[in-house]
């Protein structure tokens, strides 16, 4: 197995926190800026400002743009943008703008952490280029992504169409949770028969659409359209795996993927052994989206 695409020696949570700990402050000052970043694109001004850049002068006639925050990651500034009046009906769509710190974020991750898959390229830029790219891609072979509005990669910045849905991590926990992991592998499987990998292909980057309850993926800026390899391969079904709720789900995302070949199977023993060493992420992960009781 190339170098670049197996586990780095000595991976696991304490390998992870002594890297942490000796990079708290570049980390501590990146994450600021990513708060701020992310409270300045939420505005209705920075929205219409980045709707320009991605030469979306058409939405913009005579229309009023509203903003606010979606989650709250440290790698991307995300909207939900709406815009109203001008005579046509409302329109919701997203904008993500790639912040710096992603790119600090995946050379962890790939140096010292869980995912050591990700691209070597890790600007902005690149992530801007290589989601658009997947989402054309996918989109185009009819796996169910949100349609790329637009991307500009120069300017880190890109607008996808809005998915009204629930994310599917939580949905794994329902009553139901086995057929949704089986829907989960199957959806694996069709991105990898096309030759894509993900990177970061988790059920927690997968919306339940409500218009046709069927999967939704989207944070596609570490899939690749070329290069698939076992590896890569086993990675993603690995991290999909790890996140499973109990052992039936985990059984029903395999079934769902279907059929492996020996260099597959031999890929994904490797990555989830690897990923199993972070417990105590994957606990945390897994918490994100368990249902809150009482």
């Amino acid at each position: 197995m190339p170098r670049a695409e197996r586990p780095p020696r000595g991976s696991g949570n304490a390998r992870l926190a002594a890297a942490t700990l000796a990079l708290a402050p570049a980390l501590g000052v990146t994450y600021g800026a990513a708060v701020l970043a992310r409270r300045a694109l939420a505005t209705g001004s920075a929205a219409r400002r980045a709707l320009e850049r991605l030469q979306l002068h058409a939405l913009l006639a005579g229309r009023t743009v509203d903003a606010e925050p979606l989650g709250t990651g440290k790698s991307n500034a995300v909207i939900a943008v709406r815009l109203t009046g001008g005579g046509a009906p409302a329109t919701r769509l997203v904008i993500k703008r790639a912040l710096p710190f992603g790119s600090l974020m995946a050379w962890g991750a790939r140096r010292f952490g869980a995912n050591y898959v990700y691209a070597a390229t890790t600007s902005g830029a690149a992530r801007i280029g290589r989601e658009a790219a997947a989402l054309r891609f996918l989109g185009a072979h009819g796996v169910p992504v949100p349609r790329c509005l637009a991307a500009a990669p120069e300017h880190r910045l890109i607008a996808i169409e809005w998915i009204d849905g629930a994310p599917a991590a939580t949905a794994l926990y329902a009553p139901d949770g086995e057929a949704r992991a089986r829907e989960v592998g199957a959806l694996l499987a069709g991105v990898h028969g096309l030759g894509v990998t993900l990177a970061d292909g988790h059920p927690g980057n997968m919306l339940v659409a409500r218009a046709t309850d069927r999967l939704v993926l989207f944070d596609l800026e570490f899939a690749e359209c070329s290069g698939a390899t076992p590896a890569r391969r086993g990675f993603d079904l690995a991290y999909a795996a790890v996140l499973m709720p109990t052992a039936d789900t985990r059984a029903g995302l395999l079934a769902g993927y279907g059929e492996r070949s020996a260099e597959d199977r031999a890929a994904f023993g490797v990555a989830e052994q690897h990923l199993r060493k972070f417990g105590r992420l994957l606990d945390m992960e897994r918490a994100r989206w368990a249902p809150r009781r009482g």
